[in-house]
């Protein structure tokens, strides 16, 4: 599961998991920290939970959705392949593209 390797991060994933778990996932959240601290992994994993459609309530992490939502676009500004993913990071997206 794809929160299984993520280290450091335990109380934002029980946070997550409780959520997930509840049914009453909130409509955005925000990851920020110092950089190398797992938000972007952890962030991708959440994603993997809730998009994944294997039986699995945390999501498999193998499925064709659980892959797009880790792979990125091969050419700049490199954006996640699943349509409903979006990373939210200074330049990573022309402005247009956010409705600015």
């Amino acid at each position: 599961m794809p929160f299984d390797h993520i280290l450091g991060q335990k109380p934002a994933i029980e946070t997550l998991t409780r959520a997930l778990a509840s049914g009453h996932v909130h409509h955005a959240y925000r990851f920020e920290g110092a950089e190398g601290v797992g938000k972007e992994l952890t962030a991708m994993a959440f994603a993997q939970a809730l998009l994944c459609r294997a039986d699995e309530p945390l999501g498999c992490g193998t499925c064709d959705v659980c892959r797009r939502v880790v792979e990125r676009a091969q050419t700049a500004p490199h954006t996640p392949l699943h349509p409903d993913v979006v990373v939210v990071a200074r330049g990573l997206y022309p402005p247009e593209t956010l409705g600015g």
